[in-house]
């Protein structure tokens, strides 16, 4: 009596590369196909392995492809079944991976579009790779038609579509006035100096929730604040590996905005300043006056607030941490230093640098300047879009201008940093003990580079005002 022919186990591999509304109504239908086809051929399901909203060609880690990888590798599995060739690879170097390791463990693919695929044979191999080769030129293609396709939307103020943005109604153009009046409070909020983080938390306590009825975080807060649709406007995103969420605007738009552009050029240029953050501690979360801008006059790291053992009071430590060349020799008491570093600050105010420095700072032309130059970008690309230009004039172009794009913007940014410094009381020394804290850092980071303390002299048990250096920007 013949003996019974086990049936081949075969594990069903199915990949979509968009499915923005999450129905996984394409992997469903690839499924399908590939289960009728592993039922045909009499063989055992193994298992499935979905990759859903993740493409084979951006390079992202598809977690069930590496699953099937590893089943394949520890010898569970005996055939691949897939909707076509291009659902499991779109990268050659991964293709070439796959072809070893089926070898190695004596697996077959087969696809219900293309049929089986020989990859043992010479022959097989060269139609995989040159299917291959016609999947990733499809996709480049495709995503250089959708820049294009964006970029020309962008030029043309009209929207690209997708999820409903907070402030406006399903539409994605009708503000929405209840939640257009919290984007023009958390504006105002930022502006006089306020952190993301406390607006989120002040929110979260008042149950205000995203356009996706989720908690706020600063990262969200932030990409509402810095994008160029609340004040009417369109930006472009250049894909160049940056990944700030800031583009460049390209035109006004076809809806209308929530808040001015002038406060929206604030706030995109506030919060897109990396100066905001003094090493590691940004300017309007810390927690006392001189977070992030003391510094130890031995190793140069920043002072950490510490507390003395007998006395309970607040020090200012160069603490030795391990990784870091932070030396821990150098304490001082803090409240006194920060007495001496604000006398100092308002007799420096008092002397007119405070008011000589912003007026400085009102640079009209630099601001006209770095408009032209993102004119100058923006007509660069729609030439390129409209192929009045090829890539390689595009590419020989752009880099100068983005270059001093970029150079200009940090001085704007340097500019706006002073908007803080609006309706300043005066005299500044009388109310100067009762502002918040993050407006005296403010003003304190517009004059001030660095407070430089120097250690102690060992048995002098008293504070020594000599050991601080104020280091001034002007």
């Amino acid at each position: 009596m013949q003996a019974k022919t086990k049936p081949v186990r075969a594990a069903i591999y199915t990949r979509i590369s968009h499915d923005p509304q999450g129905g996984r109504l394409g992997v469903r239908r690839q499924e399908e196909d590939c289960r009728a086809y592993v039922e045909q051929r009499g063989w055992e399901l193994a298992g499935t392995y979905e990759d859903d909203d993740l493409s084979a060609f951006s390079g992202k880690a598809r977690p069930a492809y590496r699953r099937l990888v590893e089943d394949i590798e520890a010898r569970r599995i005996e055939a691949v079944v897939a909707w076509h060739p291009d659902r499991l690879h779109r990268h050659p170097l991964e293709l070439e991976e796959f072809i070893e390791l089926l070898e190695r463990a004596g697996v077959h693919v087969e696809t219900v579009r293309a049929g089986a695929i020989d990859l043992s044979s010479p022959t097989g191999r060269a139609v995989a790779r040159t299917l291959g080769a016609w999947a990733r030129y499809e996709s480049e293609h495709k995503s250089e038609r959708l820049r294009r396709k964006h970029l020309e939307l962008a030029m043309a103020g009209k929207d690209a579509g997708g999820g409903r943005p907070f402030g406006y109604e399903e539409d994605r153009t009708t503000a929405r006035r209840s939640e257009a009046a919290f984007i023009c409070e958390a504006a105002d909020r930022i502006l006089l100096g306020e952190s993301l983080r406390s607006v989120c938390r002040d929110w979260t306590e008042r149950d205000i929730r995203t356009a996706k009825g989720r908690y706020w975080q600063p990262v969200t807060l932030r990409n509402i604040l810095v994008s160029a649709r609340i004040s009417g406007r369109r930006e472009h995103f250049q894909l160049d590996g940056s990944r700030t969420r800031i583009g460049r605007i390209t035109s006004i738009a076809t809806w209308p905005g929530i808040i001015d552009v002038e406060k929206s050029d604030r706030l995109r240029a506030l919060l897109g300043d990396p100066g905001r953050r003094q090493n590691g501690v940004t300017l309007t979360s810390a927690k006392h006056l001189l977070a992030g801008i003391a510094k130890c006059s031995l190793c140069g790291g920043s002072m950490l607030t510490r507390y003395y053992a007998r006395s309970g009071e607040r020090g200012l430590g160069c603490v030795r941490i391990q990784g870091t060349e932070r030396c821990g020799k150098t304490f001082i008491l803090a409240e006194p230093t920060e007495q001496l570093v604000s006398e100092a600050l308002l007799r420096r105010v008092e002397g007119g640098v405070l008011a000589s420095t912003l007026a400085k700072s009102d640079d009209r032309q630099l601001t006209d300047e770095l408009l032209a130059v993102e004119s100058s970008l923006a007509s660069l690309a729609e030439d390129w879009a409209a192929d009045r230009i090829s890539r390689a004039e595009w590419s020989a172009a752009r880099p100068v201008l983005a270059e001093r794009h970029k150079l200009l913007t940090r001085r704007v940014q340097v500019h706006h940093r002073t908007q803080f410094m609006d309706d300043i009381p005066d005299p500044l020394r009388d109310a100067w003990s009762n502002l918040p804290l993050h407006r005296r850092r403010a003003i304190l980071t517009v004059l001030v580079e660095a407070v430089v303390i120097r250690p102690g002299v060992r048995g002098l048990n008293r504070f020594d005002p000599r050991r601080i250096e104020v280091c001034w920007k002007a």
